[in-house]
């Protein structure tokens, strides 16, 4: 989302600034930048479209995420039987759900940041993370499961 922002900011500097030196030198070839304009708008907008629409939506009886432009998944807690959160840079680059069924549902928009290192867990991905666990938890309390 920080991306679509920066891309529709760099874009109109970038119209501004060809226009003012166009007028300061009279040299039509700056106009030329005003191309980018187009492109960045394009650019951001996506970006920012992807960012806004991407996400964890974490209920006291569920989780549900959307990864821009998929569809949007839930899984209620009932059907978890344990959350699997990787710290490691090997492994899974993100949340695993683990359910009751056996079935893995790895949990998309909750990832890990990748470097040339591996996987890092950063401060946004571990606090929602421990949110999502915590949540699950006082699910389980509730429903006499824990």
């Amino acid at each position: 989302m920080i991306g679509g922002i920066a891309s529709l900011i760099a874009g109109l500097f970038s119209s501004v600034f060809a226009v003012v030196m166009w007028a300061v030198t009279g040299e039509a070839g700056l106009l030329l930048l005003l191309l980018i304009l187009p492109l960045a708008v394009i650019v951001g907008g996506l970006l920012l479209f992807i960012g806004l629409r991407s996400g964890v939506q974490i209920t006291h009886d569920a989780v549900s995420w959307s990864t821009g432009f998929g569809g949007t998944q839930s899984i209620p807690f009932a059907q978890i039987a344990h959350i699997e959160v990787p710290t490691a840079r090997r492994g899974p680059g993100g949340v695993q759900l683990h359910l009751r069924d056996g079935k893995t549902v790895p949990l998309t928009a909750l990832k890990m940041s990748r470097d040339e290192n591996g996987y890092s867990p950063d401060r946004a991905y571990r606090r929602i993370a421990e949110q999502l666990v915590q949540a699950h938890q006082q699910y389980l309390q509730r429903a006499g499961q824990h």
